[in-house]
């Protein structure tokens, strides 16, 4: 039991802790931005996707308390860290989409959830798969905007936006976006006995 309340501590840490922080700081940082820069993006859909961040963030909170000890246990756990590590992707890429895709300014939000990765697990595993998502789900939306399935939303006039709009500028950052997110996670990985023994230590 105490491996099941221990996983249950570290869930609702992250989902009432963490997870909060890093809504209310990314919201802080893509409107303040377009304050400051003049970018042009609409903020409504932006908004609404924050929305469902945070009520998606309730929703596991909930289900972690009702379920997680009493229904699944450790596979419960599990499964909402999945599930909740899947939601905050989808929600960031959603932010990026409604804020330019391959033009956005704020990819570097793509770097928060494999950040959280590491917290949930200790097997590197976890966080390159959640790197991997990430990238599926930016080269599908840059796939479904280019063949016109979904509309595309700009942060910057049409002559800097479309010159991020090419083939090659997207594969670019794609693979740009590849090598710095999994630089993070063997990065975190690689030092993290390192802090551990740094804290040992007082």
């Amino acid at each position: 039991m105490t491996t099941l309340r221990q996983s249950y501590t570290s869930f609702r840490y992250l989902v009432r802790s963490v997870r909060w922080v890093e809504l209310a700081v990314s919201g802080l940082i893509v409107f303040f931005a377009r304050q400051l820069s003049h970018l042009s993006f609409d903020p409504l859909p932006v908004a609404a996707v924050f929305a469902l961040g945070f009520a998606w963030n309730l929703a596991f909170w909930h289900a972690g308390r009702r379920h997680l000890l009493v229904e699944r246990g450790v596979e419960g756990h599990r499964l909402l860290m999945g599930s909740w590590l899947a939601a905050d992707v989808v929600t960031t890429l959603l932010i990026i989409h409604f804020t330019g895709l391959t033009s956005s300014p704020f990819l570097f939000l793509l770097a928060f959830p494999v950040i959280l990765s590491t917290a949930v697990s200790d097997d590197s595993r976890v966080s390159y798969t959640v790197v991997g998502g990430s990238l599926a789900g930016f080269a599908a939306l840059w796939g479904m905007e280019s063949a016109g399935s979904i509309p595309h939303f700009a942060s910057y006039p049409p002559a800097v936006d479309g010159l991020f709009r090419k083939a090659d500028v997207a594969w670019g950052m794609l693979l740009m976006l590849g090598a710095v997110l999994s630089l993070i996670v063997f990065t975190i990985h690689r030092f993290r006995p390192n802090f551990a023994l740094f804290r040992e230590g007082f």
